[in-house]
């Protein structure tokens, strides 16, 4: 028997898939098998996206990218038995479908083959196609997965061959599930591996940032702002500026009456 679900995901794997294949619709695919029994056999849940390229009859070449699989159907998908492993088989309306087949040893169980057809007949789908008929690649995986262990890979996995590329992220997959229960244990793909190590913290010294202590005292000025009317504000004083600059340095400056004339002659809006 097999239950399934299929749900829009915004997810942050959208993100990078987008940047490959511009702004599409992406959904969650959510597979249960169960056997005779009604117990899980396999469990699946992932997202993935196809791009294929094809030649029309004017000689050139088109691409046809495929994200809506809210149809999307399992007729076929079997819990296996001894003769036949798991195997997941989804169909996108009439035109694609895509094969996943599992196998195990004493230890471990593997992806072993998936396959991906396409029916470049359909013309809406394939207009103009040079070539029509049904095509299909396979791709080799084979890597062991340890029995009882869930297998995940969050990160944007890539299969490419002939005209077809692949594209899987946050991926969920047991198959030969004991007991009926799906593990909590993740196996994770090399990527997530990568993607989750701790990345060194480095430890900066930053300097104290210590007030220079004036060697001197500022020289005492009269100073004067005036208007069109004559002057407006009359002023004796002696000024010291603390001003600090970038990687915390201090600079202190004893303004004289010299310095602030040569000040307003360069920024005549910094008069007193």
């Amino acid at each position: 028997m097999v239950f399934f679900r299929l749900s829009p995901v915004p997810g942050s794997g959208l993100v990078l898939l987008c940047l490959v294949l511009g702004a599409v619709s992406s959904y969650s695919l959510e597979l249960n098998l169960t056997n005779s029994e009604k117990n899980i056999c396999l469990y699946a849940k992932w997202q993935m996206n196809f791009r294929i390229r094809y030649e029309t009859t004017s000689k050139n070449y088109k691409f046809v990218t495929i994200s809506d699989l809210a149809n999307a159907t399992y007729n076929g998908s079997i819990c296996g038995d001894d003769q036949n492993g798991p195997k997941i088989v989804v169909q996108f309306g009439s035109v694609f479908s895509w094969v996943v087949n599992f196998t195990k040893d004493v230890s471990t169980y593997s992806i072993d083959i998936i396959s991906f057809s396409y029916d470049t007949s359909d013309n809406t789908t394939f207009p103009d196609a040079k070539e029509k008929g049904i095509f299909t690649v396979y791709n080799p995986v084979a890597f062991g997965i340890p029995l009882n262990d869930i297998f995940r890979c969050s990160s944007m996995s890539t299969l490419e061959k002939n005209d077809v590329v692949q594209y899987y992220w946050d991926v969920h997959v047991q198959a030969f599930v004991q007991n009926g229960t799906v593990s909590t244990k993740e196996f994770l793909c090399d990527k997530d591996k990568t993607s989750t190590t701790a990345v060194p913290t480095v430890h900066t010294t930053v300097p104290s940032t210590t007030m220079p202590t004036p060697k001197e005292k500022p020289e005492v000025g009269s100073y004067s702002v005036n208007n069109g009317n004559g002057t407006c504000l009359l002023a004796t004083m002696g000024l010291q500026l603390n001003i600090t600059q970038e990687k915390l340095k201090n600079v202190l400056l004893t303004l004289t009456s010299t310095f602030l004339f040569l000040l307003q002659w360069v920024w005549p809006w910094a008069s007193l």
